[in-house]
């Protein structure tokens, strides 16, 4: 098998159908095929072969897209760079990751110049270069790795993702029943690896590019030329969406879709009274995972009316098995069955969200400090520890924040992700969070009013020891949509000291 067999049955289907849409060009499925042949054969001509990973850093485009399909075809391991992550130093993981070669597009050759991992990579490919047609596809066993994907994760550690060829195919079949696509839909897309699944289904996707994302005008154009009636991204840019775009062109879209990223009842209403037409989805994931949980934005506004109930993520896919689990489960990778199920939590308890299924994650890169941390093992099945905090309430699952993050007082649990959703209801704060610093409760405000005008609403909230106004408070770099707790510590510790 190989995944690239999808996007090569829609090509035969449809090949003058428009496949990707980059800003103001587009190129067909006919024409995509064709260039995915000849890069392939580029490749080939450059020592490229199968099992060979090659690091790819290239923005959102027409050519990210032609290029990963490309390397699938050959059988060679694209290790997918997104944006983020090449910005955020995660290429230095490439001394681990052994690449043949790189292929960097002009903007990031500067950084790739001053990165000694990346120049130790031998074979420098060309973003232009292509060959003949003659490249043949190439059949491999379902479990041979595909895709290689950088991910933070709720720990704010780097880990390389090993996709297979069968992985990729059953979450695909996953989110195309949580999407209910038929191939038919005009798609705006900024989820990287999600656009592979929509090219398998036969969509159009317009790809939400930078100069997309923060030209409105661009935005509303190219939404209205192309009929888009879906939109899927992240929660922190369909929100910025939400401010740029027309009611002409809010109107015409029937569905969103989201994940990556918290979607509280203020968000939630945001995007029901931009989007008027749309049906709503959040979908609770991770790059381990997709989806873990669906929900749409009238059940967040609904459940989540009471903000001491943690954040409602709605019914567990079909596809998995999840139990909630004590939050001080040692790092033993085996249990046995009696152990294990000691573990389970009852409704309403909080602790740690595990899941097992045919789309969950079962390997990380050379790192089985990381395999030790987020698996568990029992009786041949492989358990995924998500890193999040929540419980079951009525079949529903709630989040309560990353497990990481909870603090304990005494008898209590305080949870800073049900904190950071109260605190966004008070006029004039931005963002703003609670944690234990130097043994003190400490809320930790962006916000143009100060500390003392603030105190009253703030202890209605939550008995705490001082609060610290910043200018910024850092996020998590991939959806800029969760705090980073780790990068938020570290800044406290440079502001004391």
């Amino acid at each position: 098998m190989n995944i690239v067999e999808l996007f090569i049955a829609q090509a035969r289907k449809s090949p003058h159908k428009e496949a990707l849409v980059e800003n103001n060009k587009s190129i067909t499925y006919s024409s995509l095929y064709t260039s995915v042949k000849e890069t392939a054969n580029y490749f080939k001509s450059k020592d490229v072969n199968q099992g060979d990973k090659v690091l790819i850093a290239i923005p959102m485009s027409i050519d990210t897209y032609r290029v990963v399909l490309a390397l699938l075809y050959l059988g060679a391991i694209p290790v997918f760079m997104e944006e983020w992550a090449f910005k955020n130093n995660f290429y230095d993981n490439a001394k681990i990751l052994d690449c043949k070669a790189v292929i960097v597009a002009r903007r990031f050759r500067i950084i790739a110049l001053l990165s000694k991992a990346i120049r130790q990579i031998p074979i420098k490919l060309s973003l232009s270069k292509l060959g003949n047609t003659d490249s043949e596809l190439c059949s491999l066993k379902p479990n041979t790795p595909a895709l290689y994907s950088f991910t933070s994760g709720s720990s704010g550690e780097a880990k390389i993702a090993v996709r297979s060829h069968a992985f990729l195919k059953e979450q695909f079949r996953i989110l195309s029943e949580v999407t209910n696509s038929k191939g038919d839909e005009n798609v705006c897309c900024g989820l990287a690896v999600v656009v592979l699944f929509y090219l398998g289904q036969g969509n159009t996707i317009v790809l939400r590019t930078k100069k997309l994302q923060n030209n409105a005008v661009l935005l509303n154009s190219i939404l209205n030329k192309f009929e888009v009636n879906q939109i899927v991204d992240s929660p922190a840019k369909l929100l910025h969406y939400s401010t740029q775009i027309t009611a002409e062109s809010a109107s015409e879209i029937t569905d969103i879709y989201t994940g990556g990223g918290p979607v509280f009842p203020d968000d939630a209403e945001n995007l029901n009274s931009v989007f008027f037409n749309a049906k709503c989805t959040v979908i609770y994931g991770s790059t381990e995972v997709e989806p873990i949980s669906v929900v749409n934005t009238n059940q967040i506004i609904e459940a989540n009316n009471n903000h001491e109930q943690g954040l409602c993520v709605g019914k567990v896919s079909d596809n998995l098995s999840l139990k909630i689990i004590t939050l001080e489960t040692s790092q033993d990778v085996i249990f046995n069955p009696e152990d294990f199920q000691n573990k389970w939590l009852q409704d309403e308890e909080i602790g740690e969200v595990v899941v097992m299924g045919s789309h969950v994650l079962d390997s990380y890169y050379k790192s089985q400090d990381i395999f030790k941390k987020q698996k568990i093992k029992v009786e041949g099945n492989l358990w995924h520890k998500t890193g999040d905090s929540g419980y079951i309430k009525d079949d529903l699952l709630y989040l309560t924040g990353s497990c990481h993050s909870l603090i304990k007082k005494g008898d209590r649990l305080i949870s800073p992700f049900i904190f950071e959703n109260k605190v966004r209801q008070i006029t004039g704060v931005n963002k703003g969070t609670i944690i234990e610093n130097n043994g003190k409760l400490t809320v930790v405000l962006e916000s143009s009013i100060s500390a003392a005008s603030l105190e009253p609403q703030l202890k209605k909230i939550i008995n705490y020891d001082a609060v610290l106004i910043l200018k910024s408070i850092p996020m998590d770099v991939r959806h800029l949509t969760k705090i980073n707790y780790y990068e938020l510590k570290t800044l406290l510790k440079r502001t004391v000291n």
